[in-house]
């Protein structure tokens, strides 16, 4: 678990762009901070024990954290700039299977893809993005599939660069 601090620090926002976002629901938070600031909603953070209230964040919500950030320097609003966050860190990507045969998951929720880069496509033109598996074989015209223009962030080297701030090594 990390501080506010931490976080604040490691993704390179100040503490006043934290606690918006956290107060506007662009960052899950636990049920007692969605309590403090009056938010609606599930979450898995909680405050630190203690004599202060500081938050205490997952790596996971530290990463969704640096996505967002990430995703805002890059000109995507706040707002949508966390659920494209979140299809990273809280959504995986399940395979199909016929009847009988075991299902493939490719990547699940929080987990970068095993080969190759793992990246979170903004488009421009939609509410929508999406995570994919980019390698040597993929073909650019998926990257852009689905949106005329698309923002692409690499979620390899955000979670890199996150993690090496806080010293932590990210879980494979």
């Amino acid at each position: 678990m990390f501080f506010s601090s931490d976080v604040c620090r490691a993704v390179g926002i100040d503490m006043a762009t934290l606690k918006n976002w956290i107060k506007r629901g662009v960052i899950l938070m636990s049920d007692q901070d969605r309590e403090r600031y009056g938010i609606e909603g599930p979450s898995q953070e909680r405050l630190a024990t203690g004599s202060g209230r500081s938050h205490l964040f997952t790596l996971r919500r530290v990463i969704q954290t640096a996505l967002v950030a990430e995703l805002t320097r890059l000109g995507v609003p706040p707002g949508k700039a966390g659920m494209l966050a979140l299809k990273f860190t809280d959504v995986g990507k399940g395979g199909a299977a016929y009847e009988g045969e075991p299902l493939t998951i490719k990547r699940f929720p929080g987990q970068l893809f095993q080969a190759g880069l793992t990246v979170l496509v903004a488009y421009s033109d939609k509410d929508t993005g999406t995570v994919i598996n980019v390698d040597h074989e993929t073909p650019f015209f998926e990257v852009l599939a689905s949106g005329s223009a698309a923002i692409i962030v690499n979620v390899n080297e955000v979670c890199r660069r996150t993690c090496a701030a806080l010293d932590v090594d990210y879980p494979v």
